[in-house]
């Protein structure tokens, strides 16, 4: 699947409403993000000159990144609570650059770090992803922790496989589980069987 960074944010083309247009910063409103677009694929970079300036530039990026999409989602959850009955949806449909389906996932996103479900230092740098792990169940979510699959660099698409892998292990389980019980089940009618065989023999001895 196509990720286009835009401004600080990543976004999955999956995610986006038809027409969408790319997460704006939380200080530009969405026309003058637009307008700004054709600067933010032009605009160069600093020449720097050691690989410690390197990954302290990049690593400032990486978290500018997450905080914006965790601080949209918690705007969000703040407007929807405090606007006027009517004022929340129209605002999205009309005066943001993405729709109410991308607007749900950024505020469960922002929910999910305010209740630290993940550890905010391997988290992700796209919102999508993140979207994924919060929504995990608590197994899921553990598991993916001890295997290593929270990390920043995990892909959507890598953790939706570790999800298939986990519920197809959970479903076998429970299928072992069933097979199991039912073996006992079997097992504890041949043991009466037995045993009342055994007392028939006994008491014909003993007689």
């Amino acid at each position: 699947m196509a990720k286009r960074k835009v401004g600080t944010a990543f976004m999955s083309d999956e995610d986006e409403a038809p027409n969408a247009q790319p997460l704006p910063m939380l200080s530009q409103s969405a026309d003058a993000f637009r307008d700004r677009r054709g600067d933010l694929i032009t605009r160069a970079i600093v020449s720097l000159g050691s690989a410690e300036q390197y990954a302290v530039k990049i690593g400032e990026l990486w978290s500018a990144a997450q905080d914006n999409f965790i601080d949209i989602g918690r705007y969000l959850t703040q407007a929807k609570s405090k606007l006027g009955h009517g004022e929340f949806l129209p605002m999205i449909e009309t005066s943001l650059p993405f729709g109410p389906r991308v607007a749900n996932r950024l505020m469960a996103v922002a929910e999910g770090i305010d209740n630290q479900l993940l550890p905010t230092d391997r988290l992700p740098n796209s919102y999508s992803t993140v979207y994924e792990l919060v929504q995990m169940r608590p197994d899921e979510r553990a598991a993916a922790l001890r295997e290593n699959i929270v990390r920043p660099d995990v892909t959507r698409e890598e953790v939706l496989a570790f999800k298939r892998r986990f519920r197809s292990r959970a479903v076998a389980s429970v299928l072992d589980r069933k097979a199991i019980d039912r073996r006992l089940a079997k097992l504890r009618v041949e043991r009466q069987r037995i045993d009342e065989e055994i007392a028939s023999l006994t008491r014909q001895l003993d007689d």
